[in-house]
């Protein structure tokens, strides 16, 4: 069975999940119109008047970009991230519900995950030109870590994020929890696609594994 949600119950979720006041409704939705001008989520915009049902991955492409607005990111400068990077973001999603502790996938004592960006806004101000990291709490310590050395960076955790997120798609949007799990493992298998066989060398954008003391990895993030 397929599930989708209409626009009203999409914006009804999202203005829950952001904690938006009634009094500030209106600019809420004015922001989601401006990132649908902007061709934002891929593939929603089928015309005036059409009917459409939204997905989960739509919702967390909205919610993801709302984040970075949060951030102070201009709508322009996010859709182009959030788009080019998804396949990254997405599989970090993945990995996050994985390590909820209030969930009932998830794996107890893994470090959190987090979505860490360095904008460069002020060089470009495509998105194309950020970087991103999905990384963990351990491997933000490494010393080959080259985002140690930023200066400034927008991070979210994705593990709150996720959590929140599946909430309230639950108990807003009544999409099943299975459902939503289902979805959200479809994610597992794009890390795999990504990564390259030096990825453990952990020069790469995807840096998430299960360490111990020493910093040792025992684990390496790549359950399917």
């Amino acid at each position: 069975m397929s599930y989708g949600m209409s626009f009203a119950t999409l914006e009804a979720t999202l203005a829950v999940h952001f904690g938006i006041r009634p009094d500030d409704y209106g600019k809420f939705r004015a922001r989601i119109k401006q990132l649908q001008r902007l061709g934002f989520p891929p593939g929603v915009n089928v015309g005036r008047g059409t009917k459409f049902e939204y997905s989960i991955e739509n919702f967390l492409q909205l919610a993801v970009a709302f984040e970075l607005m949060n951030c102070g990111l201009t709508g322009k400068l996010v859709t182009d991230i959030v788009v080019e990077h998804w396949p990254k973001i997405a599989s970090g999603i993945w990995m996050a519900h994985e390590r909820d502790p209030n969930g009932n996938w998830s794996a107890d004592g893994l470090p959190c995950v987090y979505l860490d960006l360095e904008v460069r806004g002020l060089q470009n101000s495509d998105g194309k030109f950020s970087r991103i990291r999905i990384e963990d709490d351990f491997s933000r310590r490494e010393r080959d870590n080259p985002f140690r050395a930023q200066r400034s960076m927008v991070s979210i955790d994705l593990v709150s994020f996720t959590s929140d997120v599946l909430q309230n798609l639950s108990t807003v949007g009544r999409f099943p929890a299975s459902i939503a799990h289902d979805e959200l493992k479809a994610y597992s298998a794009i890390a795999k696609s990504l990564r390259s066989s030096k990825l453990f060398e952990r020069t790469e954008w995807f840096r998430v594994g299960c360490y111990d003391e020493h910093g040792e990895v025992i684990h390496d993030g790549n359950d399917s």
